[in-house]
């Protein structure tokens, strides 16, 4: 009687792999575990705000600091926009960077979660490298979204805006870019 040998050539470490793949997912945004300003301001701006009317105080500040006016060198500039903006209703419009980033970019995600799959089926990375690489990819994606945010800003936010901050000054959601970095991919179920 002969010996059966049994060669493995892979697929019980491709098994434990896809396995492994099974259980882990990647989110990418803002999440909870960040500080609850940046998770405020980022639903703020994910979802637009509820009007307000702006306070005395509202508006000295943005006179004074975010558009730089010195009242005692500029004093009729400064009071003429403190009376333009005191009583001013506004509200911060819908500018999803998200969900529409993930609308716009849905198959190209979609395309590389299954170049990951491929990946670790054929056994030239393991689960763990390819969700990380996906990850990152991923957080690409969104970051690069920030270019495609509509509406643009109000006439009122460029005017507020310090000058000298370049190309960013006039796109919404950039002009320090803390939202923007605020925007991270977790692979969850890694131990």
């Amino acid at each position: 009687m002969s010996d059966i040998e049994d060669k493995d050539l892979g697929f019980t470490v491709m098994m434990k792999e896809l396995n492994a793949l099974s259980g882990l997912s990647v989110t990418t945004g803002v999440h909870a575990d960040q500080s609850s300003e940046m998770v405020s301001n980022a639903a703020r701006h994910e979802y637009g705000s509820d009007p307000w009317t702006v306070t005395s105080k509202q508006a000295y500040f943005m006179a004074r600091v975010l558009m730089q006016i010195d009242p005692a060198a500029e004093p009729a500039r400064f009071w003429g926009t403190f009376r333009k903006l005191r009583g001013k209703i506004m509200r911060i419009p819908e500018r999803s960077f998200l969900r529409s980033t993930y609308d716009r970019d849905q198959l190209l995600l979609q395309e590389l979660m299954y170049q990951a799959y491929d990946e670790v089926l054929e056994g030239r990375m393991t689960a763990r490298v390819a969700l990380q690489q996906f990850a990152l990819l991923s957080e690409k994606i969104f970051f690069d979204g920030f270019a495609h945010i509509t509406p643009p800003l109000a006439a009122l936010t460029v005017a507020l805006r310090p000058r000298g901050d370049g190309e960013g000054n006039h796109m919404p959601l950039v002009n320090h870019g803390h939202l923007r970095r605020a925007v991270k991919s977790y692979i969850e179920g890694l131990t």
